[in-house]
């Protein structure tokens, strides 16, 4: 029987990167959780977006049939204003949420180098610390908070997709990923 399988060199365990970083995100858990319901109402709109655009073409464009046009053509520039709101809000708190959690981890490095001897700092380049501060931090962000919350979006736009060309044309759907 096999046992665990061994971990690469400098690998480290998700759990322990989300622990470790647990006590700067806890502060985000509220706004966190929002980008991830605006993540998930983007898809649904932008999919209801294109289901709209194919009753446009079904009901109006096919028949030439005219009068369902106005209610149409509302429903897809409201839903196409609510995208944008939603996308709106979704980069302001992300942008927002994101600096306030770099400013945290920076702040933590700082207090760490602070809290060092005074010979610690002499013993590394100032250009290594200055680029751990800031690209290392910044790698740890897009890790943790954007990352996360990008894949989910995309998660969700993939299986909303998905699900809607089934709607549309199982047989299609199918053909489609076959291919």
């Amino acid at each position: 029987p096999a046992g665990p399988e061994p971990r690469r060199p400098g690998a480290v365990p998700l759990r322990r990167t989300f622990g470790a970083f647990a006590p700067d995100l806890r502060p985000f858990r509220a706004p966190i959780a929002l980008l991830v319901v605006l993540g998930a109402l983007s898809p649904a709109l932008e999919t209801a977006a294109v289901w709209l655009f194919k009753l446009l073409v079904d009901r109006v464009l096919v028949p030439r049939d005219l009068s369902p046009l106005g209610v149409l053509g509302l429903l897809l520039a409201g839903v196409t204003l609510a995208d944008g709101a939603v996308a709106f809000a979704d980069r302001v708190l992300s942008t927002s949420v994101s600096e306030r959690f770099l400013l945290a981890v920076r702040t933590r490095v700082f207090r760490h180098l602070l809290g060092l001897s005074l010979d610690a700092p002499g013993q590394r380049r100032l250009g290594d610390v200055l680029s751990r501060l800031t690209g290392d931090t910044a790698s740890i962000e897009s890790f943790l908070v954007s990352g996360v919350v990008v894949a989910f979006g995309d998660l969700l736009r993939v299986a909303f997709f998905a699900g809607a060309l089934f709607v549309l044309d199982w047989r299609l759907t199918v053909a489609a990923l076959v291919a």
